[in-house]
């Protein structure tokens, strides 16, 4: 499995729409390459979020993944992909609280409001930023999206964010 991850790994709170997208990265005659998923999920209060690169959509790859970055406790809210149901699956059934919405039927759940319109929203902006930047190579896609979250995390001063970072990792004795 490949994955990609942030350097400062943070926690999501109150986590919305984990679900899968596939990042659109058009080869030579506008070919898809195979295999290029992304797993996310964005806080609904927090508005923290993280990107994964994914080989395959199943539990067995998705279920670790939500537990290095969801806190237990947590509301989960997604559609029913089938991959999700190992949420309500797992051993302690009291570690997520797992919503899902049917989107054949409803995009917000009229009974428990549940929807993934945050995650959405996430990815769109995601692609549009790729897009702005007149696309990249296949293999770059992981360095975007750590690109983004930091971004994300840490708005309109990436790079002094960065600079403190650094200082507060490698403090000068």
């Amino acid at each position: 499995m490949r994955m990609m991850t942030l350097s400062l790994k943070t926690s999501v709170s109150q986590a919305t729409g984990f679900e899968w997208s596939k990042i659109k990265i058009k080869r030579n005659r506008g070919r898809l390459p195979s295999n290029q998923w992304v797993f996310g999920g964005i806080g609904r209060d927090t508005r923290e979020c993280f990107a994964v690169l994914v080989d395959q959509r199943d539990a067995t790859t998705l279920l670790p993944i939500i537990y290095q970055y969801i806190r237990t406790g947590t509301t989960i809210y997604s559609d029913q992909w089938a991959a999700y149901n190992g949420i309500a699956n797992e051993p302690d059934p009291h570690r997520y609280n797992h919503q899902a919405v049917n989107h054949s039927v409803n995009f917000v759940d009229p009974t428990t409001s549940t929807h993934t319109q945050n995650i959405e929203n996430l990815w769109m902006c995601m692609k549009r930023k790729k897009k702005n930047q007149m696309g990249q190579h296949v293999t770059l896609l992981g360095t975007h999206l750590t690109e983004y979250m930091w971004r994300q995390r840490f708005g309109d001063r990436p790079f002094e964010n960065l600079v403190r970072a650094i200082q507060e990792k490698y403090v000068v004795q």
